[in-house]
């Protein structure tokens, strides 16, 4: 069901309240007023770069064309103009046409503790987390527990991270990864250890010693087992070759194209783990985590150059990972 169209004058009213109360100035700042609202899903409709009053004319018209959100039980319109309501705050004339043109929508179905439209429930979400720290020569142990406690850190202290589901492998064998990865079918992979200088990954065999893998056969496994698979993050040294060649096979691949420091990477995770927990974009979990990672370093500019995300033909970085279901 979609609720009666706005008269003219009532959208172009709205659209002037979006553009003076809505926050819509920046990607960011759109991506904030859509979660806010509940409407989250939106963003891969929309073209978050446009001009703020060409955006809040698409937005409008997106919201008028989606009608009631079964999850909530009430229109994408009443969601808005709810949202709308509360950055008016303290401006009467604002709040009046927001109060009549809300006034004919359906409640939502489940309101927060705050009187907010509750989010809609999210599909399960696993990342399956991999550590290989083995005796490398002339390279310090990593503190990959330390990188697996701050990941959920970050998980348990955001909205939307009790749907992630993290599960753990530590001292990884390659001979590990084809059945950790049927088990569990993770929609998130996520490396972390050490890279060699051709891209290859470094692994563990029975007594600690490393095993570097090339990256074709790495890559090929990828290809076999992607079904599920939507990003895979390489916390490594030296593995942007590796990602180059995993993303042949998967939308989004994150690697890094020169040594990282432990403590950088550390930081790199942390970042990207709240943008995911908040339900931010791939894009924008990736741009929090090179903020974070260079935040922390003498030469913030040289730091940031160091992720790469790699983004598959086809694919749209501005994807939310942590959608409906």
């Amino acid at each position: 069901m979609k609720p009666a169209p706005l008269s003219f004058d009532d959208r172009k009213a709205l659209v002037d309240l979006l553009v003076r109360r809505g926050g819509l100035l920046s990607a960011l700042g759109r991506q904030n007023f859509l979660d806010d609202a509940g409407l989250y899903e939106l963003a891969a409709s929309l073209h978050m770069d446009e001009a703020t009053e060409a955006f809040a004319w698409e937005l409008v018209r997106a919201v008028e064309d989606r009608g009631v959100v079964q999850a909530t039980g009430s229109t994408a319109l009443a969601m808005l103009l709810r949202t709308l309501r509360h950055r008016a705050r303290g401006h009467a004339l604002e709040r009046d046409l927001v109060d009549r043109l809300v006034a004919d929508e359906p409640p939502p179905a489940k309101l927060g503790a705050a009187g907010e439209v509750a989010a809609p429930e999210l599909r399960p979400f696993t990342v399956l987390f991999l550590a290989a720290n083995p005796v490398v020569r002339d390279a310090e142990p990593l503190r990959l527990g330390a990188e697996a406690r701050t990941i959920s850190e970050r998980l348990r202290e955001s909205p939307r991270g009790k749907a992630v589901q993290l599960q753990q492998l530590h001292a990884t064998r390659y001979k590990d990864l084809s059945l950790t990865m049927l088990e569990h079918r993770p929609q998130m992979l996520h490396f972390s250890g050490h890279g060699e200088r051709g891209g290859e990954l470094v692994f563990e065999v029975e007594d600690g010693r490393p095993l570097a893998m090339g990256t074709d056969v790495v890559a090929e496994l990828f290809g076999i087992l992607s079904g599920d698979l939507r990003l895979v993050l390489l916390n490594a040294c030296w593995s942007e070759a590796q990602a180059q060649a995993i993303g042949r096979h998967v939308d989004f691949v994150v690697g890094m194209n020169r040594p990282v420091p432990d403590a950088a990477a550390l930081r790199f995770a942390a970042g990207f783990y709240r943008g995911l927990g908040f339900g931010r974009s791939v894009q924008t979990c990736f741009d929090l985590a090179r903020n974070e990672m260079a935040s922390g370093s003498a030469d913030p500019e040289r730091m940031a150059a160091i992720p790469q995300l790699l983004v598959r033909p086809g694919a749209d970085a501005d994807a939310v990972l942590l959608a409906a279901g």
